[in-house]
């Protein structure tokens, strides 16, 4: 396993790395649900999230009194292409099934609703702070659904939206929307208040073996240097 992105072969392995992952996400789009947005994604308990949506913004306002969001390009490197200065921050709780332990320690409830719904990879609290936007990009990987579950919406939601490859959705408080991101997206907050959402990577049900290769998959991209180097720019 290459361990540094200063490695001679660092380039060489991203560059046939997005190759792999361009015809997986080709063969996924054929045999399993291929849309900017979805109602639902197979049989995911998330309304174990609409349910106790209340529990979760609670933990979050407790937790702002001990620890503050950072910007998400401090420790995500390419997401400065995407966003400027301080717009959009962050609390992560998981990264490809990497958890920051001391975050998750301030969100147990919320820990605990998570496990009950399974399949949860990466989760944080996203804020995209008033009269914001988060530049148009596309996620690079197909073997995960995007959720988002509203927890503080602006009042004036036809300015807080995201597009999803040119279709338009609202967050909703207590709502979960789910998404493909590996759609051209981008959201936008031209209002005055903030906007939260607890945002999470659920596991794709693939039939075999494509199954077997997303989790072949997922194990090298929790064991990349891009990874590590996340996890240690944030601690």
């Amino acid at each position: 396993m290459i361990k540094s992105k200063n490695n001679l072969f660092y380039p060489l392995m991203v560059f046939f790395g997005k190759q792999a992952f361009r015809i997986f996400g080709g063969l996924v789009s054929i045999v399993d649900t291929h849309q900017p947005f979805m109602s639902s994604y197979k049989n995911y308990p998330f309304h174990l999230l609409e349910e106790n949506w209340t529990i979760i913004l609670e933990e979050y306002l407790s937790a702002l009194n001990i620890i503050q969001p950072k910007d998400i390009q401090s420790y995500f490197e390419e997401q400065k292409k995407i966003v400027l200065d301080n717009e959009w921050q962050t609390i992560p709780l998981r990264l490809y099934n990497h958890n920051f332990n001391e975050n998750c320690a301030l969100f147990p409830k919320t820990i605990e609703i998570l496990n009950q719904i399974g399949g949860v990879s990466s989760v944080l609290f996203s804020a995209l702070l008033a009269g914001k936007e988060i530049r148009p990009h596309k996620g690079p990987y197909k073997g995960v659904v995007r959720c988002h579950l509203g927890l503080i919406i602006p009042s004036d939601r036809k300015n807080c939206k995201i597009v999803v490859n040119n279709k338009i959705r609202h967050w909703n408080e207590g709502k979960v929307l789910l998404l493909d991101d590996t759609f051209e997206h981008y959201a936008v907050n031209h209002t005055k208040e903030d906007r939260v959402v607890l945002f999470l990577d659920i596991d794709r049900k693939l039939p075999f073996p494509l199954n077997i290769v997303n989790k072949f998959f997922f194990n090298i991209l929790a064991k990349t240097a891009y990874t590590k180097d996340v996890l240690k720019a944030y601690i």
